[in-house]
């Protein structure tokens, strides 16, 4: 098993997710990236398998939250514990649910359900 690469803290201060938004958008590529613990993770492309758990999960769940009239999305929106710009998470899960009114925001601070589909090597 590879070593897992410890971040010096002292080094950088964390990002918060107010800096982790300008930075998104700024890159050139299009990649998923997450901000965990103030630090900005890149995310691995999934594989078929991980793909396939995910929509077997997203799909009738989605279907359940619509009769609440609950929003179900995969893999593209972002949770955060709080409105607050200067929080240093913001991770990206594979699914979330969110109920109540529409806010047009990039992220969920309110989710009823997260999942988050894990493999071995995670």
């Amino acid at each position: 098993m590879p070593a897992v690469a410890r971040i010096d803290r002292t080094a950088r201060p964390p990002m918060t997710v107010d800096a982790f938004e300008i930075y998104v958008e700024q890159q050139a590529e299009p990649r998923s990236f997450e901000l965990i613990d103030g630090v900005v993770v890149m995310m691995a492309n999934p594989t078929e398998t991980h793909n396939q758990i995910a929509s077997n999960i997203q799909a009738p769940l989605k279907l359940a939250m619509d009769k609440r009239r609950c929003r179900t999305f995969q893999s593209d929106m972002r949770v955060q514990r709080t409105g607050d710009p200067t929080d240093v998470d913001q991770p990206r899960p594979d699914i979330v649910v969110r109920c109540g009114a529409h806010t047009g925001r990039t992220f969920i601070t309110d989710p009823t359900i997260v999942v988050e589909v894990l493999s071995p090597s995670t």
